[in-house]
């Protein structure tokens, strides 16, 4: 962090007190060499340029100031001193702060795919994850899911994959949430998920049209005994239209 960064509202302000506090009674009886003598005696460790870091005129000497906001400054940059000083990593350049910050924004969440997803959705979430796909699309053991549910910030199973407490109460667990593909959760545990702290999601409603759709379909092909026909036609039986048909 840039220790000095964070004081440049508190210098304009320790300026505009600097021109005002003057005209206060309170502050015309004060001892004007309060302040210098302060400073001067707190100067052990004291960084001398720090006032002038962020103020580009000298302060008179004989100006009243708050002591207390220099006794702050003062102490927090002894503080900050003493402390990387004792630490040279711990202390970082505004530089070296914007790149770390950037480096944790950008860093990209780790997420595991149990099964193979629609491809399309499968791009959209590489471009914004680091996605590892299961591309042999089999099912998983409850070892692999333990071992996923360790190694992933974000595991997406599917209504096919057993999730139950056993499988949750995994230790040194990684993952934050489940982003179930599917609108039932049954095969998860949500109450030991719940104890866990692990989020669970679902898609519900997704399903109520192509459900619609099948239903529609199954009936169609009783009343027209379209199964029928197929296995007809595939069994190489089919001898053209006959009244019986």
């Amino acid at each position: 962090m840039d220790k000095l960064g964070v004081y440049t509202q508190d210098f304009n302000h320790l300026q505009a007190t600097g021109e005002i506090s003057p005209r206060l009674p309170e502050v015309q009886r004060q001892d004007i060499q309060l302040v210098p003598d302060m400073l001067k005696t707190n100067t052990t460790e004291f960084d001398s340029d720090l006032l002038g870091h962020r103020v580009k005129t000298q302060f008179p000497v004989n100006q009243p100031a708050p002591v207390f906001l220099l006794g702050f400054m003062r102490t927090g940059a002894t503080l900050t001193k003493l402390r990387s000083t004792q630490n040279p990593g711990l202390i970082k350049s505004s530089t070296q702060a914007a790149s770390l910050k950037n480096g944790y924004t950008n860093m990209k969440y780790r997420v595991f795919l149990t099964r193979r997803w629609p491809e399309s959705i499968e791009s959209k979430l590489q471009e914004r994850y680091d996605v590892s796909l299961n591309r042999d699309d089999r099912p998983l053991s409850p070892a692999e899911l333990k071992q996923a549910l360790q190694q992933y910030d974000a595991v997406c199973p599917t209504v096919c994959d057993s999730l139950p407490a056993e499988v949750l109460n995994v230790p040194n667990r990684r993952c934050k949430i489940l982003g179930n593909f599917g609108v039932g959760y049954n095969h998860i545990d949500i109450a030991a998920a719940k104890q866990q702290g692990l989020i669970v999601t679902n898609t519900p409603g997704v399903l109520t049209e192509s459900t619609a759709d099948i239903a529609i379909t199954l009936l169609l092909m009783s009343a027209r005994r379209g199964a029928e026909g197929d296995r007809l036609v595939r069994a190489g039986l089919w001898k053209g239209w006959c009244p019986r048909i």
